[in-house]
This record gives structure tokens, sequence and C-alpha cells, in this order.
């Protein structure tokens, strides 16, 4: 346990480019050209990382502007998922959690029911903590240790199918993203995708960066967009006419930077990429490539999602205000947004219109779910020494990983409600649609074999 805090510790930027230049060795990449890659790939993350914290030190004051000026005094205080992460680490079932996944990860690559190699340790507590919320309602550590098994296998499944549209669609080539905060939501926006395909006018309707520059020309560049939201949300928080203007270039900044970053990523991500693919041919011809693992942080690099996402910042404050039985207003987690969109902006194919419309009731459910969770999560965080704000003693959620449905879904089945029991069968329904879309992409001429698609 103490080797396992002492991994934990490392920050994701340090601790993959040590497990890529690990695995680049194992695959017969050159030592120097494995190191080039391998900090390359961590610098360009480290950049990601930088560029979001800017973002959340600019736009959470706007925030916090804007709902004090309003008077608001909501019950539940989003602390984040920071929070949740570190209840996931805190506990006996996190540290169950690493060697089970790996183990999981390398029979399901073993015995070709995955090819996503899911090296993203750290986010594992996306899986881990739904071991712990179980374990809190049941009591039993074994059905704990199931539930966090089911999640990370689903996970791995979903990433598997969107994997070649994250490289058809997105540009980035060899990785899946098998984190739950993301990949949850890409059933939704095939369903939801579909359904708009059936609205007249909707159905007609397709804003992406690229349809955005040409209607508007220099008025649709990402950074002319960023300022524009950036005043936007400057506005509405009364922000004087500098502050209007600074938060305005502090987001046109982002929208350059954060692809930017991407793009050094990427190149980072290329030669372990080629290298896996290269060694599967020789150890197992026939058997197909293997994806690589990244943080969700690298689609926030996708100029629709970065849209979208701040898009929905003031969309979603003002849903908190009016959505019966909220009790939580959207903070800590309000730039998460973009994680949770991302797949949805996926499954429109970039379409910043259709992702805006899924994006309403995607945010409705999580601040419904955060909120009736957050006695849960509360309980967790006092037991485990984390008491979000300080000096803080009411209830605390996280807006986004506190409020994700397949994690609810899943957590209500596990400890025994009949609801929950009840309603599987339309996952399952969400799941085989998934694999069904990502099927008939390949059928249409996306770059896909067949064993991407194993159910």
């Amino acid at each position: 346990m103490s080797i396992i805090s002492y991994i934990l510790s490392f920050k994701a930027y340090a601790m993959l480019p040590i497990v890529i230049f690990a695995i680049d060795l194992m695959i017969s990449i050159k030592p120097g050209q494995a190191l080039k890659s391998s900090l390359t790939l961590g610098v360009g993350l480290a950049g990601i990382f930088i560029v979001i914290d800017f973002l959340v030190t600019n736009v959470g004051p706007a925030i916090d502007n804007l709902i004090n000026q309003r008077s608001l005094n909501y019950p539940v205080m989003d602390v984040g998922w920071p929070s949740l992460a570190a209840v996931a680490w805190a506990s006996d079932i996190g540290m169950v959690t690493i060697p089970m996944v790996l183990l999981i990860n390398i029979a399901m690559i073993y015995f070709n029911v995955t090819r996503t190699i899911d090296v993203d340790i750290w986010n594992y507590w996306h899986f881990a903590i739904l071991g712990v919320m179980v374990k809190k309602a049941t009591g039993s550590f074994y059905v704990a240790v199931l539930a966090t098994a089911v999640i990370a296998i689903i996970t791995l499944k979903l990433a598997d199918w969107t994997a070649p549209l994250v490289e058809k669609r997105f540009g980035f080539k060899g990785i899946s993203v098998p984190t739950v905060s993301a990949v949850t939501f890409f059933p939704v926006g095939v369903i939801g995708n579909a359904l708009l395909d059936k609205i007249p006018y909707i159905k007609d309707l397709h804003a992406n960066p690229d349809t955005i520059k040409k209607k508007f020309g220099v008025l649709g560049e990402p950074v002319i967009i960023g300022f524009v939201i950036g005043d936007f949300i400057g506005i509405i928080s009364g922000y004087d006419l500098k502050g209007i203007l600074q938060l305005g270039v502090c987001l046109a900044a982002v929208m350059v930077l954060l692809p930017a970053m991407a793009g050094v990523l990427v190149e980072g991500l290329n030669p372990i990429s080629e290298g896996i693919k290269d060694f599967m041919q020789r150890k197992f011809p026939g058997r197909g490539r293997l994806y690589l693992s990244v943080d969700p942080a690298l689609l926030m690099g996708n100029t629709s999602v970065l849209v979208t996402g701040l898009l929905l910042i003031p969309i979603s404050i003002a849903l908190a205000f009016i959505i019966p039985g909220n009790r939580i207003i959207p903070l800590a987690d309000l730039t998460n947004l973009m994680t949770t969109i991302s797949m949805v902006i996926l499954a429109t194919d970039s379409n910043v219109i259709r992702a805006l419309i899924l994006g309403v009731p995607i945010v409705a459910v999580d601040l419904l779910i955060s909120s009736k969770m957050a006695e849960l999560f509360t309980a967790l965080m006092r037991f485990y020494g984390i008491s979000g704000e300080k000096g803080y003693h009411g209830l605390m959620s996280s807006f986004t990983d506190g409020g994700n449905p397949l994690r609810y879904w899943l957590f209500e089945a596990f400890k025994g409600d009949v609801y929950g029991y009840a309603s599987l069968p339309i996952l399952v329904l969400l799941l085989y649609a998934s694999w069904r879309a990502c099927k008939k992409f390949r059928s249409s001429g996306g770059a896909m074999i067949e064993e991407d698609f194993k159910v």
C-alpha cells in the first residue's frame, strides 16, 4: 500500500511518461527515441493541465461573482471531482483497484476481448469510487470489488468502440479514452443524435469550426469565438469593462493553447502507437491493433469540444436555478463540462448545435443526481478526512462526476434497489446502440476493422 500510495503521489504528467518509456523499451523502440517521445508526451499533458488551471483560475472568480450577485444559497457545495478522487485513493477499494483492473485489462487483451491498453492508472479512481459508494451502502467489500470490476469492463469496451471514431473525427491516432466521466455520454450522444435526425429543421442545423469559419470568416476563428464567450461570461457576472476584456482574452488564449498542447501530446504518442502496432503484427499476426489510453484532457484540444463546453457553463448555472429538486450550484466542476460533452461531440460528428441541445438534459441529470448523492458523498468525505472548503461544514458533492448517470445506475443496482435492477435492460440497450453506431460507421467507410466491434 505504501508503494502504491507513493506511485499515486506522482502527477499524471510525470507518471505517464515513466510508464510509456517502459512500454517503449519492451516493444523494442530505441532508448533515445523512447526517451524523447515519452518526455514530449509528458510536456504535452503538463501543458494541457497548465492551460486548464489557467481557465479555472479566471472563470472561477467570474462564476463566484455571478452567484454572489444574486445572493444564491443552495445547501450543497460543488467541491469538484478531485474530492471524489481523494476519497477513492484513501480507501481500501482504491488500493485493490489498481492490481485488479490491470489484471482484468491484461486478461481482456490476452483473450482478444479489448484493444485498449489502460496505462492511465491515476484515472482508475473513476472505477474505485463506485466500489467505495457500494461498500458504504451495502457493507460488503466483495460486492464493492465486483461493482468496481463491472464498471471497468464497461468503460474499456466503450473505449474500444469509440477509439476509431476518435481517430477519424478528432484526428488522434492510436488512442482511446477509458474514463467514466467521458465515455459514459457516448451512448447518450448516439441515441440523442438519432432522435434529432427525426426533428424537422433541427436535423438540418449543423455548426462545427469549419462551417462557422466558412459562414463568418475571421469571426468564426476559434480565437474570436473564445473572446466572445469570455466577454459574455464577464457581462453576466457583472464585471466592469476591464474585467470583461481580460476574461475574453483569457478564453481566447485557451482556445488557441489547448489545441496546441494537444498537438504536442499527440506528437509524443505517435512513436509508441506505431511501435505497438508493429509489435502486435510481429507477435500476434492477424490480431489487430491496440489503442493506448490517455487522459480525456486530450479531447479538450478539439475546438468543438472547447466551444460547446464553454457555452454550457452559463447554461448549467441557469438550469441550476430552475430545475425542481436541484440543491447544488455548479462551481468547482464547471470546466469539467468539456470532458462530459466530449463524447457527445464525437457522436454528433462535431455538431456544436446538436451537442448543446443534448447537453441540456445531460446537465439536468447531473444536477439532480449530484444533489441526491450529497449526503453519501459528504459522509465519505468526512470519513476520509476530506473537508472541501476550509471551515465548511455543510453538504458536499461533485456536479459532474458526482452526477455521472452510469456510476449512479450501477450503484443503485449493486445496492439492491429494485428500480436499479429494472432499468438495467435500458443500459444494455444503450450500450448495444453504441456498438451498432460504431459498426455502422465502419461499414460506411470509416477506417476500422471488424474485430474492433466484438461485443
